[in-house]
């Protein structure tokens, strides 16, 4: 039984999980530590903080609580589900706790934006005198990158080269995330360059920091730099890179970073293939993101809204109207986005009529009072 449950939970499987632990209680099979620590995982997985909290219970009946491995994956069931309060209740009263333990209560603050919490954690253990390993430093390092100034962040890493972890790629990667979100893109290069192997995590990072900081010319500069160094971008590096084409009406670079992204297998992708029909409109190829988006095996309100906006831009309002026509044959649901696109187009094709029926399913949405459709 616990095999076949810790298998469903490792694949992804909770509700599986679950299930089997039903069946198991039905055959009268007496549940052990292993598989309260495999249910639990379920439950965190789910966010099933209801049932996570009737196999607390069993686990109390049982016995087990006051185990150091069943305390630890009580904390981390609650962070997972959001009661940070119970996390933390089932943290204060552990009779043992190891860095582990530690390290789950951390990582949930840090999952739920309490990062002056885990902070403050790691000041505690530190007092207490627990030694930190790799996951604490990915957890605190996480935490310093959301908070003001980089005064602790500094204090971290530092520890963290004392302690010999900043050579562990996560541990790096995760210091040039909190530099490059604090806006600090030298003290990430620096890190960066420093490293003797690098991941496609870290290019990434490097190339996201300095998109989002208005230096796009020199994440393109990344881009093709990461290739000369043959390492193979990801779905996330392709998302990044069309974002920074589109901020500099590059076509030619887009152009053969669509020509990747088919090969790499990823123009199925929903979110891709919005960024491409997104990057080309903003280039001033409409024609290219309107052939992208007919090639969509999926649609979503987004490739919709970036297409009507295209051509909206463009100030071809009657283009971006057909296409918002098809949308409502489509039956999809216009938002805020959607309508002031096409009351743009109502103006490139000065359309009073079809202005005012506009506004009417402007009304009929309650959309009205919205400060951007009302502009």
């Amino acid at each position: 039984w616990n095999a076949m449950i810790a298998a469903c939970v490792r694949h992804g499987h909770g509700k599986e999980a679950t299930q089997l632990f039903q069946q198991m209680q039905l055959e009268c099979v007496v549940p052990d530590k292993v598989t309260f620590v495999s249910i639990l995982s379920a439950c965190a997985s789910q966010a099933a903080l209801a049932q996570g909290k009737q196999m607390h219970s069993h686990i109390v009946a049982c016995g087990f609580e006051s185990g150091v491995v069943i305390g630890t994956a009580l904390i981390s069931m609650y962070g997972r589900c959001g009661s940070l309060n119970d996390a933390r209740r089932m943290f204060d009263t552990m009779p043992e706790q190891t860095s582990v333990s530690w390290n789950a209560m951390m990582a949930a603050y840090v999952q739920h934006g309490e990062d002056k919490e885990a902070l403050q954690l790691f000041q505690q253990m530190e007092l207490e005198s627990v030694i930190p390993d790799k996951s604490t430093f990915v957890s605190i390092v996480s935490a310093c990158a959301n908070l003001p100034g980089l005064t602790e962040g500094k204090k971290i890493h530092a520890y963290s080269i004392s302690n010999r972890f900043e050579s562990d790629m996560v541990v790096r990667n995760t210091l040039i995330n909190m530099y490059a979100k604090c806006g600090r893109l030298m003290d990430g290069r620096q890190v960066f360059d420093k490293m003797p192997k690098r991941d496609v995590v870290s290019w990434n990072i490097m190339i996201a920091g300095y998109s989002r900081h208005g230096h796009a010319k020199e994440a393109l500069k990344f881009f093709w730099k990461m290739q000369q160094e043959s390492v193979k971008p990801n779905i996330v590096t392709f998302v990044s890179i069309l974002k920074v084409c589109a901020q500099l009406a590059a076509l030619e670079d887009g152009k053969k970073i669509h020509s990747q992204v088919i090969k790499s297998g990823f123009e199925s992708n929903c979110i891709v293939g919005n960024i491409l029909v997104d990057m080309y409109a903003k280039c001033g190829s409409i024609e290219h993101a309107h052939e992208v988006f007919n090639k969509m095996l999926e649609r979503n309100l987004v490739s919709w809204n970036v297409m009507i906006c295209g051509y909206a831009q463009l100030r071809r309002g009657e283009e971006s109207l057909k296409i918002f026509l098809q949308m409502q044959q489509q039956r999809m649901e216009p938002d805020v986005v959607t309508f002031a696109s096409v009351l743009k187009a109502c103006t490139a094709v000065a359309s009073l009529q079809q202005g005012k029926n506009i506004h009417s399913l402007i009304n009929k949405g309650g959309f009205e009072s919205d400060v951007f459709v009302g502009s």
